[in-house]
């Protein structure tokens, strides 16, 4: 995130001392990503390493990193959390779970950069060694859940059940935008839904990452790592598929079955759907500008044009 941490650094500090052994030479809050909190820890000046709060009542964040770990014992492109001294990976601080991952050195990527012909057969070559992974038994915390975080709130807003007369700064240009597109957004919906339906008729549920864009790679010496396992998820693998560019990726993935072309749509359209349904209602309610709104109002203007 990019406004100010939820927080202090001293309190951070200690926890990732007592919890994980971890002597914190120091530690900077590094404002990236988005929907969660992270700072840079230095270890006397031996190690760094990236220490992470996640709001604990929003999602299955706990079992995610947990079969994060286990992954990680088993791939190397896995980048997992730091078990703590009582085996766990995350610590509960003030409603945020705490959560430590190795500092990796390697060439990382923004969402929406441009990916090379090798760089996609890499991912795609990660991502069947983890679809094929059948080891683990689902955990139900963390299977597919078809549905899309925030839809509630999302059909006030288009049923303009939640007016802008009296909101915040935002709130007018989002209305604007929310009116102009709702046609389209009711249609999205109504194919999501028809899609749902049939592709979880026929699903096979596999590990996903869920969101394996080029935001979410490192590039090391070693290979390409992927980060951000919050997403982690039993699901069908197109989940993880529709995000690969062009169609090199599916020699290096190796299909021995056909993809479900219903499937792809259906997850391209929810990912649309989900940025509409967590930044239109957080935005029209929003009683004043963040650094954080600001991006998401940049990414709605994008979702929603006039």
């Amino acid at each position: 995130m990019f406004g100010d941490p939820p927080l202090s650094e001293s309190d951070v500090a200690r926890i990732v001392s007592e919890r994980w052994v971890i002597s914190c030479e120091s530690l900077e809050y590094a404002p990236i990503g988005y929907g969660s909190y992270h700072w840079y820890a230095n270890e006397d000046g031996r190690r760094r390493w990236l220490v992470t709060a996640d709001r604990a009542d929003r999602r299955p964040i706990a079992a995610a990193y947990e079969l994060t770990h286990r992954l990680g014992e088993r791939f190397m492109f896995v980048r997992s959390p730091v078990a703590c001294s009582d085996g766990g990976v995350v610590v509960n601080l003030d409603g945020w779970l705490i959560s430590v991952w190795p500092w990796l050195d390697g060439r990382g990527g923004s969402f929406g950069d441009e990916q090379s012909a090798d760089e996609v057969a890499a991912v795609a070559e990660c991502l069947r060694s983890l679809h094929d992974y059948r080891e683990l038994p689902a955990d139900p915390r963390l299977i597919d859940d078809w549905d899309i975080p925030g839809r509630a709130m999302l059909e006030k807003v288009l049923g303009q059940e939640i007016s802008s007369a009296s909101a915040g700064p935002y709130a007018a240009d989002v209305s604007d935008r929310v009116v102009a597109n709702r046609p389209r957004l009711v249609g999205m919906l109504a194919q999501f839904d028809d899609l749902a339906v049939r592709v979880r008729d026929a699903a096979e549920l596999v590990i996903t990452h869920g969101e394996p864009h080029v935001g979410n790679l490192v590039h090391t010496e070693d290979g390409v790592v992927m980060i951000d396992w919050d997403t982690v998820r039993w699901a069908p693998r197109e989940r993880d598929l529709w995000w690969l560019p062009g169609e090199g990726w599916r020699e290096a993935y190796g299909l021995d079955q056909p993809v479900s072309e219903e499937a792809i749509e259906m997850y391209r359209l929810r990912w649309t759907l989900f940025d509409v349904a967590d930044f239109v209602p957080a935005l029209m309610l929003a009683p004043e500008p963040t650094p954080d709104l600001d991006l998401a109002m940049e990414w709605v203007r994008k979702l929603l044009p006039l």
